[in-house]
């Protein structure tokens, strides 16, 4: 379970942390803690699946992208082959099957 500090700094690092020299110190110092006792939470949060995932997150249109989402149908014979080739594109994310008739 989280404690009151771990609650603290999930809230805290969602609202994003600072690209500079030593981030996990500069958001510790915000609630507390040291830098080492940051990145000790984080990886207990992490190793515990309290936290399933740490890293940036980036605004495409910021940075003169953009984000798209597309369907396929793809035959099931093929879905494994086709999964291959669309995830071989950098700028695929993620993708997943689901049941519906654009799987």
């Amino acid at each position: 379970m989280l404690d009151a500090t771990d609650r603290a700094l999930v809230n805290l690092l969602q609202d994003g942390i600072a690209v500079c020299e030593r981030p996990f110190a500069d958001a510790g110092a915000e609630i507390g803690l040291d830098e080492e006792e940051v990145i000790a939470r984080v990886r207990a949060m992490l190793d515990c699946g309290v936290l399933t995932r740490f890293g940036p997150m980036f605004d495409a249109e910021r940075l003169g992208g953009a984000f798209t989402l597309c369907a396929m149908r793809v035959p099931r014979e093929r879905f494994e082959e086709i999964t291959h080739i669309v995830n071989a594109f950098d700028e695929v994310a993620h993708n997943y099957e689901r049941e519906h008739e654009l799987n």
